[in-house]
Order: structure tokens, then C-alpha cells, then sequence
């Protein structure tokens, strides 16, 4: 007997099992018979979402139930759409792919909000194809995406930041108005800046100085009920926050969390980011998040390093089940770890090779998968310490959070009733990208509250070689109220105290740094505006009411002097009754001279190119305002452009809506021959953000011209023209590359239609040729153009 063969009464032979299998083939082709007409006498499957509605940082779980039918040929496919029309979420995909999940006998798929949705009622759609059935079964479900309401902030509310390890309490602090140094005047600072509020560092985990049990520094917890209470004392609100997932210190890895997983150049490895998957950071953050807000010194309490820097790898099998991601055939046999390797390499931010980014749809949907991930965090958090206090949380202002895993409009839904966009660490191409990103990211109804803040730091600031570090830090403040959201930016914050006294900031000093963060945050007055003008070697202090109220009682005081024959700080000057839409002018006699500008009690730094600042003051109102201005006999210096106004007002209240190319200003008004004639048209603008040059157009970089959304050439000539913009056929024209980009040119020319430009189109720019008016008359005829054309 053949050892492979059955033993007879071992199993039942084969005419047993055919007899069997064959009647329940019988049962089988009855049941399925019986079925299939169900179906073609409408069939339905049952679709269904795992909520009725969404917050902007959700994922949407779409179930699809065909009762017992399922199997590999069955094919599910679903999409979005949203007023009649297929919505793509992240990525391009508009697709949403299902798979069988036999515990729940129902196929499941999930779909990722696109970034920024539009609030409303959205309808999918789901189709199946069962095999031997002809034709395609169809359903429909609806849900709700929503927005949190958003909690009240005054338009204003700006705030002075304090980020430190050391102890405020034991270190000497000018005085800005010119008293002692005292620990006590870090509140003057924020006075002086006009700033409503001070925040905090207050939670920070140093490895080698703290312990799993008490994983927060001792010196700024025991410190800060000083700092709280020194704040209200002097008017002003308390914020206090915590360094969340990022840790810093040494590397002993001795507090017991899980560090998140990063990718380079094939290699895997851990950094200082703490995993969002960990449940013991967590859990810190909301017993510190609980005490805060049961103290009653402190009024807001915030949130930083909510993020996996760029990491998060250990998130690697999740995000590929969810976000419907095509994986190798040998998935599922990798390890853990060949998986992070594989997804790293996909997803890598930048391609060393090139130094282009990574926009592929995988890393796409990887940057709303991290953003997506730290929401969840944060509303974990707050669901647990269930706090009553406004939260705030900082955010990476670079491409509005997206490359380092996070959102401003997740936030906002996730908790956040506060969030502060850092502009730090960025040269002007940068900043010039980061505000062009946003104004097209927001519409202005996403409902939040946004902080824009800038960091004092000449060596990253000082970059741009047109203007006094001081003075770009300004402009990036004010020019962020415009070209980030007109509707939304709340206020500014200047970071932060500790960098303003200890950091770098030479050449300039303290006091120029702090007039600096007092100009910018004072822009957010509504009701007044102002400039300082150069004339003949005097300065003179212009003073706009744009209230519905006379001014009656004014005065500009002098922040710095330059002439040493003044005496400060009795140089004080009232300002003329202003009546509402009108101006006020106040000169003053100061002349440059080659010693230092003097402050009320020490000199500024000695530099090429000195600042004058004056802060005006009205019943109601207060504005800081400055210039740098050039020494004389220094008619080398890269300084001796003469700017009048280098920022750009919120002018959310006009009834036209300007923008430069990036939101720096409205208007540069460039003269060859006449400077009275700049000078006067910039007068005549003063309702639109310009600045004016008496000089050689030659002077002029792509740098400044790329500041402002239109161009005004005066009384030049063909040959001048020539000279200025060389060949405006070439691509490597000046004049080109800024109507490229958008720039508008008007060209008050002695010649009519010297080269043959009136009217013509250059990329998405236009450049008029005007044979215009005597003097500056010919505003009225072209302020249209200027504005919309």
C-alpha cells in the first residue's frame, strides 16, 4: 500500500465528499440566485461617516456596508464633492480607496480635508461593482465641515516675549526711559513698546537637569509668580508657556520618553523631538497645562514645539493605511525600521543634490498627515487638562507651518484661540516667499487670531545689505499686517527681551531695537499714521488723522537727537490742530552732524548712518516713528538713500485694496532731476504707502524696487531711460524682472512715447508711458492705474 494513499474508514472517500460538496453547491447557487435579483430590484449598501460633521484638522472615516458580500474582486471606489463639484483633498487625490475590515464586515476608506476648507455641507459619493452583477450600485452620504468659533481678540493686542533660562529676578535691566537698571523693568520694555502683554517661557525639559518625575527647569516655574505678578502691577496681562515636544540639553535619553525617528541621506536616527505618539509627554504637558490655569497671575497659557520637527517616522505604518499611499509589493514583509527607511526616503524635505523642494503628492500628504497629527495632540491635551484660560500656541511661519508638520487653521480648530506666526531665521527672499505663500493661503474668512512676530537678530536680519537691520525688522512686522492677512492678524509680537539685552545686536543698540518693535507694533493704530521726511538736511515729522474726530492737543517728542546743541528730553513740540482725513506737519531744526545720536541717557551705537525717532502722542493715541539718515561727507555709504517710509499700513478700512509685489508698500516714486517734484507727489500720496527717492535711478537695486507694487520714473529722458533700464527687451533687465513679477511702472517722460512702451504688458506686470502734465498734476488722471490698473 502506498504510504500517501487514505486508509479506507480513515476520511470519507471521494464519492462521499462529492456528494456533499455538491449539495451545498446546490444551496449556494439557490442563495446566490435568490440574491441577484435583490439587486436589480435596487440593491442599496449602507454608507456612512464616522461623525455628521469635521473640524478643519480631522481625518473622514467613510464606512460602506454590503452586508455579507465581500471578496478581492469587489471593487469600492468613492470621491468628494462639494457644491457639484469633485473636491481634490492633499496631494491632487480625488480618489478615496477602500479596504475590507473583516471585524467590522464593512470596507473602509478615509479621506484628508484638503488644506483650508471651505466650511460647508460636502456630499460623497460611493460606487461598488460586484462581479456577475451588470452594473454599478451608487450611494450618497453627506457631512459638515466646520470651523471652531473663533474666541475675541481686540484688533491691536500686541505682546513682548521673554524666552530664557536665566533668572530674571537676579539680572540688571535698563531702564528705556532712562531710570535705573532694575530686574523690575523688563515691564518698561513692554510699556514702551506699546505692547498689551508679556509671555513667558515657563516649561522647558533639559536633559541632565531635570527628572522623569519633575521634567520641568526648577528656576523658571519658581520665578514666574514674580513675573506675573510685576505684570499686572504694571497693567499689563500674563502669558506663560510651555516648550512641548522638543527637548534640550545633553543626550542621556534618561527621562523615559520616545523620541521620534528622522531620515538622512539613508540613514535612520532620533533626534530631540520627542515622538507625538508619546503618552508620558503628554501627559506632563497636561499637568503643567492644568496648574497654570488654576494661578490666577497667569491669563493666557501657550504652547510651543507642538510638532516632530522632521521626524515622525515612527508614524510610518498609520500614515500609509490612511492616506491611501502605494507601497512596494514587499510591504508588508518589511520590518519597522525598513519601513521608516522607505517612507523617509520618499518624503525627505529637500533634495541635496539640487536644493529644489520635495512638492511630490507623497510628501504632500505627508506635511497634512504631521499637521493633522500635532491638532490631534493639541486638542488631546486640552480635552484632558480641560482648561478655561485663551490658549496660544507658536507656529513656523515658513510656508504657514506645512514643512514642519504644522497649521494654522488645525490649530485654531484644535484649540488654539491664539497663534503666533514666527518669521524668524529668514533673509529677504525668504520673507518675500513666506508672505506671498500666506496672502494666497488665506481668504480671510478662516476666522483665527493671529500674533506676527519677528526675532531681534542683526546677524539674520542683517542680511540685507539696503537698510539698517533695525529698520528690515520693522518692515517685516508691518509688512506681515498686510501681505499675511488683512483680516486676521490680531497683533505683533517683538521676541523677545532677552535677545534685545543680551543677543546679537551690534551694530545697533538696544534703543534702536526697541524703537524698532515700538514703530511696528504702534502701526496697528488705526487712527493715526505717520512719516518723517528729509528736506534740506532737516527732518520733518508728517502726522495723519485718519479718525472721524479733530486731533485738538498734540505733541512729538524726539527719541533720539542729532544735533548735540538740543537739549533732551525738553525738546518736546505740539502738534497743530488736525481735522479728520487731514494732515499735520511738525520740522524741526536738527541738522546731521558727525557725533553719535544721543538717547535721554546714553549714545547710540557710532554707525554709518544714524536713526532719528520721534514718538507722538494725541488724547488717545500713541505712534513711534524713525528713519535712518546719512552723516554728511559720507556720500559712499549704502545708506545714502534717502527712504521716507519703509513699511506698509493695515489699510483694511480703504475702499480699494493696494498690495505690492510681497506687501511691502504701494508706491516708490524715483526723481533724476527734481526732488521738490518727488517729494511733493509723495505728499500728494499720502494715503498709499510709498517711499521717494531724489536720486540716480541707477542707484536703484532689484531689492528696494521689489518692495512696492508701483514705480513712478519723473522727469526722465530716452537716454536716461536707456540708461536705467538697459534693453527692456532682456530678460536681464532690472525693470523686466520686476514687471515679471507683477510691478506696475508709470514713466513721466519729457518725450512722448520715447521707446514705444505706453500701455504695454511685460509678464504679469504693465509699464505706461506718459506724456503727462506740468508739475504733479497728472495724479488725479493715473491714480486709477496705479491703484487697479
Amino acid at each position: 500500500m502506498n504510504k500517501y494513499e487514505p486508509c479506507p474508514g480513515d476520511r470519507p472517500g471521494i464519492s462521499q465528499i462529492s456528494t456533499r460538496f455538491g449539495w451545498y453547491l446546490v444551496v449556494a447557487i439557490f442563495l446566490f440566485s435568490s440574491f441577484i435579483p435583490s439587486l436589480s430590484e435596487g440593491f442599496t449598501f449602507s454608507l456612512t461617516t464616522s461623525k455628521p460633521d469635521y473640524l478643519r484638522y480631522e481625518l473622514v472615516e467613510i464606512s460602506v456596508g454590503l452586508g455579507g458580500i465581500w471578496g478581492t474582486e469587489i471593487e469600492v471606489k468613492g470621491r468628494v464633492t462639494y457644491e457639484g463639484k469633485v473636491v481634490e483633498g492633499v496631494g491632487g487625490e480625488a480618489r478615496i480607496g477602500f479596504h475590507y475590515d473583516p471585524e467590522k464586515n464593512v470596507y473602509t476608506g478615509f479621506w484628508p480635508l484638503p488644506w483650508n476648507p471651505r466650511p460647508g455641507i460636502y456630499i460623497v459619493e460611493v460606487t461598488v461593482k460586484i462581479p456577475d452583477y451588470q452594473g454599478v450600485l451608487v450611494n450618497r452620504s453627506s457631512f459638515e465641515i466646520r470651523g471652531r468659533k473663533a474666541y475675541e481678540f481686540p484688533q491691536g493686542f500686541s505682546v513682548m516675549t521673554i524666552e530664557t533660562l536665566m533668572d530674571l529676578t537676579h539680572l540688571p535691566i535698563m531702564d528705556p526711559m532712562g531710570g535705573r537698571s532694575d530686574w523690575r523693568n523688563f515691564t518698561r520694555w513692554a510699556d514702551f513698546l506699546g505692547a498689551q502683554g508679556i509671555f513667558y517661557s515657563v516649561g522647558w525639559t533639559i536633559e541632565g537637569e531635570v527628572s522623569p518625575e519633575a521634567p520641568w527647569f526648577e528656576t523658571n516655574l519658581k520665578i514666574y509668580p514674580r513675573l506675573a505678578e510685576e505684570t499686572h502691577r504694571a497693567g499689563l496681562m500674563f502669558g506663560a508657556w510651555i516648550g512641548g515636544y522638543l527637548l534640550w540639553g545633553s543626550w542621556p535619553n534618561s527621562l523615559g520618553y520616545k523620541h521620534t525617528w528622522r531620515y538622512k541621506e539613508g540613514r535612520l536616527f532620533r533626534d530631540h523631538h520627542i515622538s507625538l505618539l508619546d503618552e508620558k509627554r503628554l501627559q506632563d504637558i497636561v499637568q503643567l497645562v492644568r496648574r497654570l490655569d488654576e494661578d490666577a497671575r497667569v491669563d493666557f497659557i501657550g504652547i510651543d514645539y507642538i510638532r516632530p520637527g522632521r521626524g515622525g517616522l515612527e508614524m510610518a505604518e498609520e500614515f500609509v493605511d490612511s492616506m491611501q499611499i502605494e507601497v512596494p509589493p514587499q510591504w508588508k514583509r518589511l520590518n519597522r525600521y525598513e519601513k521608516m527607511r522607505w517612507l523617509g526616503e520618499q518624503v525627505k524635505a529637500v533634495d541635496s543634490a539640487s536644493q529644489t523642494s520635495n512638492s511630490s503628492p507623497i510628501r504632500q500628504k505627508w506635511e497634512w498627515w504631521l499637521a493633522h497629527k500635532s491638532s490631534t495632540v493639541l486638542s488631546e491635551i486640552l480635552r484632558k487638562a480641560n482648561p478655561h484660560k485663551p490658549i496660544f500656541i507658536f507656529l513656523l511661519g515658513w510656508d504657514k507651518g506645512h514643512d514642519h508638520g504644522q497649521d494654522p487653521i488645525m490649530f485654531h480648530d484644535a484649540g488654539a484661540d491664539l497663534i503666533a506666526v514666527m518669521l524668524y531665521e529668514s533673509d529677504l527672499p525668504r520673507w518675500k516667499a513666506i508672505l506671498d505663500l500666506w496672502s494666497k493661503y488665506l481668504r480671510g474668512d478662516e476666522g483665527l487670531n493671529l500674533l506676527v512676530g519677528e526675532m531681534v537678530d542683526a546677524s539674520l536680519i542683517g542680511k540685507d545689505e539696503d537698510y539698517p537691520a533695525p529698520a528690515i525688522f520693522t518692515q517685516r512686522l508691518t509688512g506681515a499686517l498686510q501681505g499675511i492677512s488683512n483680516t486676521q492678524v490680531r497683533g505683533l509680537f517683538w521676541h523677545d527681551l532677552t535677545r534685545g539685552n543680551w543677543g546679537r545686536i551690534e551694530p545697533h543698540s538696544k534703543e534702536e531695537w526697541l524703537i524698532a518693535g515700538a514703530t511696528a507694533l504702534s502701526k496697528m493704530n488705526q487712527n493715526l499714521t505717520t512719516r518723517i521726511i528729509l528736506n534740506d538736511g532737516k527732518v520733518k515729522v508728517i502726522v495723519e488723522n485718519r479718525g472721524r474726530k479733530s486731533i485738538q492737543k498734540g505733541t512729538v517728542r524726539p527719541l533720539t537727537i542729532l544735533d548735540s546743541k538740543v537739549q533732551f528730553p525738553d525738546s518736546i513740540f505740539q502738534l497743530p490742530v488736525i481735522p479728520p482725513r487731514g494732515m499735520g506737519i511738525v520740522e524741526f531744526p536738527f541738522r546731521f552732524t558727525q557725533e553719535s545720536i544721543q538717547t535721554s541717557y546714553t549714545p547710540i551705537f557710532q554707525s554709518i548712518e544714524q536713526m532719528t525717532a520721534f514718538e507722538i502722542k494725541t488724547e488717545t493715541d500713541r505712534i513711534v516713528d524713525f528713519c535712518y539718515l546719512p552723516l554728511q561727507g559720507m556720500e559712499n555709504s549704502k545708506f545714502e538713500i534717502r527712504k521716507d517710509e519703509l513699511w506698509r499700513r493695515n489699510s483694511a478700512h480703504r475702499t480699494f485694496k493696494t498690495r505690492s509685489i510681497y506687501g511691502g508698500g504701494d508706491c516708490l516714486i524715483v526723481s533724476m532731476e527734481n526732488g521738490e517734484m518727488a517729494r511733493g507727489l509723495s505728499e500728494r500720496l499720502h494715503f498709499l504707502d510709498y517711499e521717494y527717492y531724489q536720486m540716480n535711478p541707477k542707484r536703484i537695486t532689484l531689492t528696494i524696487l521689489k518692495r512696492y507694487k508701483t514705480l513712478i520714473l519723473l522727469d526722465t529722458s530716452s537716454k536716461d531711460l536707456k540708461s536705467v533700464i538697459c534693453n527692456t527687451r532682456s530678460s536681464h533687465s532690472l525693470l523686466v524682472q520686476y514687471l515679471q513679477e507683477g510691478g506696475k511702472v508709470l514713466l513721466h517722460d519729457k518725450n512722448p512715447d520715447p521707446i514705444g512702451l505706453k500701455g504695454e504688458k511685460v509678464g504679469k506686470g504693465r509699464i505706461l508711458t506718459a506724456n503727462l502734465k506740468e508739475g504733479i498734476g497728472f495724479l488725479e488722471d493715473y491714480l486709477n492705474w496705479l491703484i487697479h490698473g
